[in-house]
């Protein structure tokens, strides 16, 4: 038996691309992950092979094998000092979308320190006016930069696709935590077996957007990052202003009313978070320019001095010579404006394959809203996964425990968006795909129902 019979291709895939954003070298990344899969402990089915994967990768990669990864993602939005293992801690949290204690297991770090370091990194959005969602966009793009297999791998070798640079997969939207029961607007626990009415949009923001607008406007500073935990009953609150962190007392003792007044029994922690923000501003005014005009211009590698030394224009595969000639020389124009001497490359991608993608990241705007269940329930996050033909819907909930009608009301769930998919406000960004709708409960494990 070796590691492939064992260890599924999009865990291999994932490790690859892990490796490759790191160390920018594509023989190398191989190398490593091929030395990964011929271990011992990868040829029995253990717990935590997917984790384990991770922090070995992360151990091989020292010295010269190792690049700052703000070279490949931050640089264009003016990140200079995110430091090593924060920027493992971003691509396995918003790419590989790996829970919390997952990467705390990875990185040998605990829980509240993995959720303190992405409050840090949230303030820097939030200073260079980066919403996460943005954030998530350009993220994804630059997978588009990398080629990797997607075919099972097997112990002689590690095959690569080297005819065109594929987008690996927007993977899933980014977590969008929501509290049922911590807004106005609540659906009543007795509508949970009505199917279409349980499931409702509201426009007033998520809990975390109320406390935050409310801190801010209470305490005249815009210096918090807000983050629920719902799976350990927490509200994180990252603080980035030394003077405000000195009424810390005031400030757990404001939200800890402003959960009372809600009936919501959570524990309130608090810390100090240090931003680090760098300037290249010229590279980000032509992401900027280029997403004005619907071009797919992203830097595709950077000096040592973080400037970027090519740029990679993404068209799709299918696109007619004249077609791409003129997209080239669009390029090409916001190039010379900002007066950027880095050659230029074309990339291809599976175009039906990305409009899929980018269809489906329109609903992020209706799941950034909400999804209000009953007053016990509540929809943690939802994600889509649209990278093949028949898009997964991953629907992440907290039943309480002692409920005995789980299948009952994950039945509703699942009718009710799929009727809200099939609904005329959405019906065309879904159009005719398939996709599958699973509901997990605590502990996210699946509910199997059939309706």
């Amino acid at each position: 038996m070796d590691g492939s019979t064992f260890v599924h291709s999009k865990q291999v895939n994932d490790w690859l691309l892990f490796t490759q954003f790191f160390i920018g070298d594509k023989e190398k990344s191989q190398e490593i992950v091929k030395a990964w899969l011929i271990k011992p402990s990868t040829k029995f089915q253990r717990n935590h092979v997917m984790e384990r994967g991770f922090r070995y990768i992360l151990k091989q990669m020292k010295g010269e094998n190792r690049r700052r990864v703000s070279k490949v993602l931050l640089s264009e939005y003016s990140f200079k000092s995110i430091k090593e293992i924060d920027q493992a801690i971003i691509l396995l949290h918003y790419y590989f979308q790996l829970e919390i204690k997952k990467i705390a297991r990875i990185v040998r770090k605990s829980k509240r320190e993995i959720r303190k370091r992405l409050f840090s990194f949230l303030q820097v959005l939030s200073t260079k006016g980066i919403t996460v969602h943005t954030f998530n966009n350009i993220l994804h793009a630059e997978i588009m930069t990398i080629s990797l297999p997607l075919t099972p791998v097997v112990t002689k070798g590690i095959k690569i696709n080297r005819k065109k640079t594929a987008l690996y997969s927007l993977l899933i939207l980014h977590f969008l935590i929501v509290g049922g029961a911590m807004n106005s607007g609540i659906v009543e626990k007795t509508q949970a077996k009505q199917g279409p009415d349980l499931l409702t949009i509201y426009r007033d923001g998520t809990f975390e957007q109320q406390l935050k607008k409310d801190l801010e406007e209470t305490f005249q500073k815009e210096s918090f990052a807000i983050k629920i935990n719902f799976e350990e009953s927490e509200v994180s609150i990252g603080i980035f202003d030394e003077v405000l962190y000195r009424q810390k007392a005031e400030i757990i003792t404001f939200v800890n009313q402003f959960l009372k007044e809600k009936d919501i029994p959570y524990i309130v922690q608090l810390d100090y978070m240090e931003e680090t923000i760098g300037d290249d501003e010229i590279a980000y005014q032509v992401i900027i320019e280029a997403n004005a005009k619907g071009i797919k211009l992203w830097p595709g590698d950077y000096s040592e001095q973080e400037k970027v030394m090519e740029w990679v224009l993404a068209l799709p595969d299918a696109i007619e010579l004249v077609t791409e000639h003129a997209e080239v020389t669009r390029a090409q124009g916001i190039l010379k404006k900002y007066n950027h001497k880095a050659p230029l490359i074309v990339s291809h991608y599976d175009k039906d394959r990305v409009d899929r993608q980018e269809r489906w990241l329109e609903l992020t705007p209706y799941f950034e809203e909400g999804f209000l269940l009953g007053k016990e329930y509540n929809i943690e996050s939802i994600s889509i996964n649209a990278y093949t033909k028949e898009v997964s819907i991953d629907v992440y909930t907290y039943f309480l425990m002692k409920d005995t009608n789980k299948e009952e009301i994950a039945r509703a769930v699942k009718r009710s968006i799929d009727q809200f998919l099939q609904s005329e406000e959405v019906k065309q960004i879904v159009q005719n795909d398939a996709y599958t709708i699973n509901i997990y409960s605590a502990g996210k494990k699946k509910i199997k129902i059939h309706y």
